[in-house]
C-alpha cells in the first residue's frame, strides 16, 4: 500500500486533480475510502479533495467509510475479526475524522463542534484499553459521528 501512496503523492505533486471522475463518478477519494487507505485519504484532502462530492448513486466519501465501518461491526459481532484488527481499523477511522475536521473542511460541514475534535481523541485514546464488549459501542459511536457529516 505504500507504493500506491508514494504514486499518489507524485501526482497530486505534479498537479493531477484530486477531483477528477471515472466512469461512474467516483473521484480518487471515493476510491481511497473504499479501500480505507488513510495515507491516501489525507493526502487527497490535503489536497483539497471534495469531500462532498457524490457518486452515481448519490453516496460521499463518507458514506463509503460509513460502509466499512458497518462492515466491521458485524464481523466483529458475528466473531470474524480479531480485536487487535478491529481496534485498529476504529482508530484509522478516527484519524480520519480528525483529519477532514482539523484541516479546515469543518466549515462545509452541519452539526460537526469543535468539542467533537476531543470527543474523537478520548475515543482513540479508549480504543487500545476498552473492553471487548465496549468496542461494538465505540463502532456506533463511530458511526453517528459519520453521519454527522451532512454536507451542505
Amino acid at each position: 500500500m505504500k507504493r500506491y501512496a508514494d504514486i499518489v503523492e507524485l501526482l497530486l505533486h505534479h498537479g493531477a486533480d484530486p477531483n477528477k471522475r471515472d466512469i461512474i463518478h467516483n473521484t480518487p477519494l471515493h476510491l481511497a475510502a473504499c479501500i480505507h487507505n488513510f495515507a491516501i485519504i489525507s493526502m487527497l484532502i490535503n489536497a483539497k479533495a471534495d469531500v462532498s462530492c457524490l457518486d452515481l448513486q448519490g453516496r460521499s466519501p463518507f458514506h463509503l467509510a460509513s460502509s466499512k465501518l458497518q462492515i466491521l461491526q458485524k464481523g466483529w459481532r458475528e466473531g470474524a475479526i480479531e480485536m487487535i484488527k478491529l481496534r485498529e481499523e476504529l482508530q484509522q477511522v478516527v484519524d480520519l475524522l480528525m483529519s477532514v475536521v482539523m484541516r479546515g473542511v469543518e466549515e462545509k460541514v452541519e452539526k460537526l463542534l469543535h468539542s467533537d475534535i476531543n470527543e474523537l481523541q478520548m475515543t482513540k485514546m479508549n480504543l487500545n484499553s476498552a473492553k471487548p464488549e465496549e468496542l461494538d459501542n465505540q463502532m456506533s459511536k463511530l458511526l453517528s459521528d459519520i453521519e454527522k457529516f451532512s454536507i451542505a
